[in-house]
């Protein structure tokens, strides 16, 4: 869950180019829904493997995701814009929470939000174009922020590669595959729907 809050909702100098702020959010607006699947690896300051999963995503524009991991510990994460439910079927439980107001700030609402808040909270530098591929960095403007710095990465202008480092130098690699965009989202996708019994947490403040 805490990798999620750092990563579920998303894809600079000390000045900001408004620039690389506008081709950024330009690449991000021709995708008014993303599929994909991903790998992910996360790794400790010294380089050690720390864990490794793998799922499915899927954003709609605005602020609505749906993040599933197959492997190797089930969990379901489903943001429908008001509110982020966490469903751990191990544990047989939902967790549901508001949407935390720094939701800009977590790498799969990136992926689904706006220009606005993208200049809000962050400070942006893009890389040198190398072929088709496109890298964008950016560092979190408040201190309290859930991670150091993210590193998008696009191929042909569709996301392939998200990289993030937190705090203690510990950094999380995330790879899709199979990316499709505006493809037609059913509405039920994110619609937490879970069994009778389970242990139900409410955190709506």
């Amino acid at each position: 869950m805490r990798f999620l809050m750092i990563v579920l909702a998303m894809l600079f100098s000390g000045v900001l180019h408004a620039s690389e702020v506008g081709e950024l959010t330009r690449i991000l607006a021709k995708a008014q829904s993303i599929h994909a699947q991903f790998q992910q690896l996360t790794m400790d300051a010294s380089g050690a493997r720390v864990q490794e999963s793998n799922g499915q995503l899927v954003v709609e524009r605005p602020d609505r995701f749906r993040w599933q991991v197959a492997a190797p510990f089930p969990q379901l994460v489903i943001s429908d814009g008001q509110r982020v439910s966490i469903y751990d079927p191990d544990l047989e439980q939902l967790t549901v929470q508001s949407l935390d107001p720094r939701a800009g700030t977590t790498p799969a609402l990136i992926l689904s939000g706006d220009r606005a808040a993208i200049e809000r909270d962050f400070e942006v530098k893009a890389a040198q174009q190398q072929g088709e591929v496109q890298r964008f960095s950016l560092v979190p403007r408040t201190p309290d922020s859930l991670f150091e710095s993210l590193e998008l990465e696009f191929v042909n202008e569709r996301i392939s590669a998200m990289k993030l480092v937190d705090s203690l130098g510990s950094s999380t690699r995330i790879d899709f595959s199979s990316v499709e965009i505006n493809l037609p989202v059913p509405a039920e996708l994110f619609e937490m729907q879970v069994p009778e019994g389970t242990d139900i947490i409410e955190d709506l403040r």
